[in-house]
């Protein structure tokens, strides 16, 4: 029997969150279950099994196509196969093109604080890329980036803050002339609040995604930006690009 592990080749985000081997992953469970019990009841150890796998894949963090992450991860379900005894594991390279991205910074002009941030793969097409000199405006947080919460705030020209758990509500903030917006992660993101801010035209609107770890680290409490928006001015720079990257099947012969 031939057991082909295919990654995802469609790169949506980010961060850390679309991951490439959620197939993979459903397959080796699966695996694992019937090498090591013999019946319906899936044993202690399997469950054990799972939650360690888990937790080496996310410490992983970004695991999309091209990425150390990915490597890693796919070196990782090798090795697991291959402890398993089953018999024959390889992998099958091939070229895809992919949105890589390099880096991406915020500097606060104020205080002189750079700090890294990390682009949403929000649409199809146009990568989150900001050359230099980079785009120097101010920040304002908006919430959840409702109208009620727009109205008597200068959105035009400025680089909004908006709570993650937004659904589309950055199209409120684009309208209103924003000229790049990072999405406050708070920790408890979900994978369908990504899902649900993808855009099939390539509309160019930088968004970003920043731990509130990192806000803290650069302004203390978020309430600060709240209640003094447009007073901190930051410069943002991105390089993402379409590269041709090696990815791969995994493949074992059980």
């Amino acid at each position: 029997m031939v057991v082909r592990l295919s990654e995802k080749t469609a790169v949506k985000n980010n961060a850390s969150v679309f991951y490439p081997f959620r197939v993979l992953l459903i397959v080796l469970v699966w695996i694992f279950s019937w090498a090591m019990t013999a019946d319906a009841e899936i044993s202690g150890a399997t469950q054990n099994r799972f939650v360690s796998d888990m937790k080496t894949l996310s410490s992983f963090e970004d695991r999309s196509t091209g990425t150390p992450g990915f490597n890693s991860a796919a070196e990782f379900i090798i090795q697991s196969l291959a402890d398993l005894d089953f018999g024959d594991v390889q992998s099958h390279l091939f070229l895809v093109p992919t949105r890589l991205h390099h880096s991406s910074k915020m500097t606060v002009l104020t205080s002189g604080k750079t700090i890294a941030i990390y682009p949403i793969h929000g649409n199809a097409i146009a990568p989150e890329t900001i050359g230099p000199p980079g785009i120097e405006a101010p920040l304002v947080y908006v919430g959840h980036g409702e109208l009620s919460e727009l109205s008597g705030k200068k959105i035009e020209g400025t680089i909004v803050i908006m709570e993650l758990d937004s659904g589309k509500n950055w199209l409120n903030a684009a309208t209103l002339g924003a000229r790049a917006l990072i999405y406050l992660d708070r920790g408890d993101s979900t994978k369908s609040f990504f899902e649900e801010k993808f855009e099939i035209t390539p509309i160019r609107f930088p968004r970003f995604r920043m731990s509130l770890e990192k806000i803290a680290e650069l302004f203390g409490k978020i309430e600060n930006i709240r209640d003094n928006p447009g007073v901190e001015i930051v410069r943002l720079i991105s390089d993402t690009r379409w590269e041709n990257v090696t990815a791969k099947n995994i493949y074992c012969l059980v």
